[in-house]
């Protein structure tokens, strides 16, 4: 069962950056005098560290160290203003759960044009379960939200989801599930009620229950780093 998993592994090319690790460690190691030859002092681990904290898959950045909610929410759309960032939220989702996992990307523009949250999923994660549905029980209120979103998909999870609004057209952000406990947050405004515990009803006054809604769980899909790197920079 070992082998077949490093078998896996190594031929899904995420071994890569600790092959090319090893092999620039193997090469200064071979370089030196034979006296001078360190060879068993540095662990494995440390090497592996030492790539991981560089780049992971294919080149997508990690943040030099983990940041805080607050701070994913701040980061994530620094063009927000532009015109051709307004109706980013899809890719705003997708970037702020990206950060939430170490990953040092920010949303694109969409020209202004409006996603679809599922299309973007698909085209960004494989094996991602997204649930197109209504929104009668999501939107009566953020605690019924949080009982459906824990009811599906347990204590610990995390994910994107959006819904159609009574002002017109629809919105996507994220939600997170940690023992049990739900937060919902928006990164492409730092200022939506969705980010402020007193003023989340607010939002969720404004969603219409009788219409669309979209929920996807992203934590235990894998990133398609080429679609990734579309939407995020």
């Amino acid at each position: 069962m070992a082998t077949y998993g490093t078998y896996r592994l190594a031929k899904s090319g995420k071994l890569d950056p600790y092959i090319a690790s090893g092999k620039s460690k193997l090469n200064k190691l071979m370089e030196k005098k034979a006296g001078d030859t360190k060879i068993g002092e540095q662990k494995i681990g440390d090497i592996l560290k030492e790539s991981a904290s560089k780049t992971t898959v294919k080149g997508i950045k990690k943040l030099a160290k983990p940041e805080s909610l607050a701070d994913t929410i701040k980061n994530v759309n620094p063009n927000r203003g532009n015109p051709a960032y307004k109706n980013n939220c899809t890719f705003c989702s997708v970037a702020s759960y990206l950060r939430t996992k170490g990953y040092d990307v920010t949303a694109r523009d969409t020209g202004g044009k409006q996603q679809m949250l599922g299309g973007v999923v698909e085209n960004c994660f494989k094996g991602a379960k997204i649930i197109d549905g209504s929104a009668v029980k999501f939107g009566k209120s953020p605690k019924d939200a949080s009982e459906m979103l824990v009811n599906k998909f347990g204590k610990n999870a995390s994910g994107v989801c959006a819904v159609q609004l009574k002002t017109g057209g629809g919105h996507a952000f994220n939600w997170t599930i940690k023992d049990g406990i739900v937060k919902f947050f928006d990164g492409q405004d730092k200022d939506c009620d969705i980010n402020y515990p007193d003023f989340i009803s607010d939002f969720w006054s404004l969603i219409k229950q009788n219409d669309g809604l979209t929920i996807a769980r992203l934590d235990n899909a894998d990133i398609i780093e080429d679609a990734i790197k579309k939407i995020t920079r």
